[in-house]
């Protein structure tokens, strides 16, 4: 019984040795990869066998991507990577990789589920190159910060299958952010003699003096500016104050014509004299009332209204005698 038991436990540990994750060595970076088990008709990609051991696989057919990989390695401060080369172990079709960002923590995995691969965002990709068994992909400055952390993705509708072998410390070039040039400084002046080097002195610089210069024998000096001098403008300047208007002598003044004014003064007169007279020559007519007594006082003149009986919507004028019922 004890034997027994002793060997499961034998099979179950090398069965976990097996599947196991290949942890990176200090210094490299850490990957992983996830596939997908049973593939949809057709199937053109097969899987590999076996991926290298701490290597990454990348494969899609037609129905969506087969296989992805992640890799990430923390960088050092000033630290920028620029590339990425991976090297290639198998390969069919052609590769079209892409790199995008990881968008949350993953753990490294040797073929895990599809379904467990690590999330990512390809708003902001890269695309790869293949050259002499190698992929290829140019990091821009700003892609990481703080560490490089990027999923490897086939492109949509691509057909290809490619495993890489492991990633080491070599596969991402690094650069340092204050790599560029630095300004030197000015050279130290030699003592003069009699001073001894590391001693505090000072140069005697003194301001060089440069003599005018000459005219030439038989040559007049230049003379000066030509052309007529336009003075400045003077800004903000008050307006000159405009000659008031002499009033003119009334002795000057032509003699005034009062017939212009009389004239529309007369018309307006006569015409309210022919309107008064008018209304004067009219007969007079007796006042007469207004309102409800116009309705309701007979004229002599009309024959009396008939009698209205009825109540509501039946009343109306009935010249017959009521029935009884």
């Amino acid at each position: 019984m004890r034997r027994s038991r002793l060997q499961a436990a034998l099979v179950l540990a090398l069965v976990g040795l097996q599947a196991a994750p290949a942890y990176a060595a200090p210094g490299d970076p850490v990957t992983g990869y996830w596939a997908r088990t049973r593939l949809g008709p057709p199937v053109p990609i097969e899987a590999p066998t076996p991926v290298p051991e701490g290597g990454t696989w990348v494969a899609s057919d037609p129905s969506g991507p087969v296989a992805v990989s992640a890799l990430r390695l923390p960088l050092d401060d000033g630290a920028v990577p620029t590339l990425l080369t991976l090297e290639i172990d198998q390969v069919q079709g052609t590769p079209a990789v892409r790199v995008c960002p990881a968008v949350a923590r993953w753990q490294p995995e040797q073929g895990g589920r599809l379904d467990n691969a690590p999330a990512h965002d390809c708003v902001v990709m890269l695309k790869t190159e293949v050259k002499a068994a190698k992929l290829i992909a140019t990091l821009p400055p700003g892609f990481a910060i703080g560490a490089l952390d990027i999923v490897l993705t086939p492109d949509p509708g691509s057909v290809f299958s490619v495993t890489f072998k492991r990633a080491t410390a070599a596969s991402v070039t690094m650069q340092s952010s204050g790599s560029g040039s630095v300004a030197q400084p000015p050279p130290a002046l030699a003592p003069p003699p009699g001073v001894e080097p590391g001693q505090p002195f000072t140069p005697p610089f003194a301001p060089a003096v440069v003599p005018p210069l000459a005219p030439l024998p038989g040559l007049a000096p230049a003379p000066g500016p030509v052309g007529p001098q336009v003075p400045a403008p003077a800004f903000n300047a008050a307006p000159a104050p405009a000659a008031p208007v002499a009033a003119v002598p009334a002795a000057l003044r032509g003699p005034r014509d009062d017939r212009r004014e009389a004239i529309p003064a007369a018309i307006l007169f006569v015409l309210i004299a022919a309107l008064a007279l008018r209304l004067q020559m009219q007969p007079a007519r007796p006042p007469q009332r207004l309102g409800g007594g116009l309705r309701t006082t007979p004229s002599p003149d009309l024959p009396a209204p008939a009698a209205m009986r009825g109540v509501g919507r039946f009343r109306g004028v009935r010249t017959g005698k009521p029935v009884r019922l």
